[in-house]
C-alpha cells in the first residue's frame, strides 16, 4: 500500500480494502490517509506470502510503484501469491519497469544500483512468462508511448485468473 497515495482514492470505491506492505511506517501512513474509511484493513508482510486466509479471496488486486523495487525472483514470488489470492475470474492491475521501453532503457543506463530506492528492470516478455507460469493471463497491456510518462518508461498490465481455474498447489 505504500503511504496510501492510491489507497485513499480506492477506499471509498470498494466494499473492503486490504493494504499490504513490508514497512510498518508505510502502513502507518496509509492508515492515517484512510482514517475516514472504516472498510480498510492493514497487514504487515515479513515475506512474499499473503497467508492462507487470503486464498481465492480477492476479486481485484493492484500493485502500483511496488514491483519496480523488487528483483525478478521476488516479483515471481508475488505473481504466485497473486494467483493464489485471486478468485476465479479475478483481476490484478500491476506496474513495473520496462527495459524495452525508451524511457525504461534510459533509466536503466542512468541507474548505478545497490540502493533500495533504485529500480529493478524487467521486460514484457518476462512478465508474459511469469503470468503463464502462475496460471494467469495478460488481459491488457501498455505499449511504449513517448507522449505518456508512464508508458514510455514502465509497463502497466492487467492479469486475469480464469473462472474455471481452481488453485491446486
Amino acid at each position: 500500500s505504500g503511504g496510501g497515495r492510491i489507497t485513499v482514492r480506492v477506499a471509498g470505491q470498494v466494499h473492503e480494502l486490504h493494504c499490504f506492505d513490508i514497512s510498518r511506517e508505510m502502513l502507518k501512513r496509509a492508515r492515517a490517509a484512510t482514517k475516514e474509511h472504516n472498510n480498510v484493513s492493514f497487514h504487515l508482510l515479513s515475506n512474499p506470502q499473503l497467508g492462507p486466509e487470503f486464498r481465492e479471496r480477492f476479486d481485484f488486486l493492484f500493485a502500483f510503484d511496488v514491483f519496480v523495487h523488487f528483483n525478478m525472483k521476488l516479483v515471481w514470488e508475488y505473481f504466485r501469491e497473486i494467483s493464489a489470492a485471486l478468485k476465479p475470474g479475478g483481476r490484478a492491475f500491476l506496474h513495473t519497469t520496462n527495459l524495452a521501453a525508451p524511457g525504461g532503457w534510459e533509466n536503466f543506463c542512468a541507474t548505478e544500483g545497490g540502493h533500495p530506492s533504485d529500480h529493478y528492470f524487467l521486460s514484457p516478455e518476462i512478465i508474459d512468462i511469469f503470468a503463464a507460469r502462475s496460471g494467469l493471463r495478460i488481459i491488457k497491456r501498455s505499449e511504449p508511448d513517448p507522449a505518456d510518462f508512464y508508458s514510455n518508461r514502465d509497463y502497466l498490465f492487467v492479469l486475469g485468473k480464469n473462472r474455471e481455474e481452481r488453485l491446486s498447489r
